[in-house]
């Protein structure tokens, strides 16, 4: 029989704990902002790196799971800003891009919601083919309907609701109405819920009658970027 000593054997080397969250890299958003600010200078450095800058950011948001969230955020900003000034050329496809920011996890959305609807309005801003295309998108409903959910992005997607509907033209056609109706039915629903809950505390704390403290929403504009373009 051989025997073997324990000291001998060779222990395996300790593993390391798989980091769940992606390693924040801000070189990589200055390279992007960069090459976006140089695509935007005007018309003509548009015609000329629009569509590759807009390759280029597209590629991050298809694979957007492997990034941190501030640099999918961003990302995503630059891209609609760059439709927006490129829109003529068609170096970027409305419905691709809709579609590919509707497919975010639910928790990314939420996660780089200011700078998505910040980029959302930046298109449908005033009336426009770009506004009528974006707003009769069935992907441009779903981001809003999973946004109006969370407190911290609900009142930006009435803001962006709302300028649709009373804008001049108004936003809202055929194409979109029910989609218009249904989101107003879920702030209306959302309403309600939440004066039930107040009725209820107001009972239990014996304040019947007293008329419901409202709280502004809790949405902070966030510093402007791109400004220099």
């Amino acid at each position: 029989m051989i025997t073997v000593k324990t000291e001998n054997i060779p222990t395996s080397p300790t593993q390391k704990p798989r980091q769940n969250t992606p390693i924040y890299d801000p070189a990589i958003i200055y390279i992007l902002e960069f090459c976006t600010v140089l695509a935007l200078r005007s018309q003509d450095t548009v015609e000329l790196l629009g569509k590759r800058v807009g390759n280029a950011l597209h590629a991050i948001l298809r694979d957007a799971s492997r990034y941190h969230p501030i640099l999918v955020e961003r990302t995503a900003f630059y891209l609609f800003h760059l439709l927006q000034a490129s829109y003529d050329f068609d170096y970027i496809r409305v419905p691709i891009l809709l579609h590919t920011v509707s497919s975010f996890s639910k928790e990314l959305l939420i996660n780089t919601s200011a700078l998505v609807l910040r980029g959302l309005k930046l298109c449908i801003d005033k009336p426009s083919p770009l506004r009528n295309e974006i707003m009769t998108s069935p992907d441009f409903w779903v981001i809003l309907r999973v946004l109006a959910a969370h407190p911290d992005s609900s009142a930006v997607v009435f803001e962006i609701l709302e300028s649709g509907i009373t804008g001049t033209p108004s936003a809202i056609m055929a194409d979109n109405y029910e989609e218009v109706l249904s989101l107003l039915n879920d702030f209306a629903t959302m309403a309600h819920v939440g004066s039930v809950a107040e009725q209820k505390a107001d009972k239990k704390s014996g304040r019947k009658g007293r008329p419901a403290k409202q709280e502004k929403p809790r949405y902070v504009p966030l510093p402007s970027l791109l400004d220099s373009c």
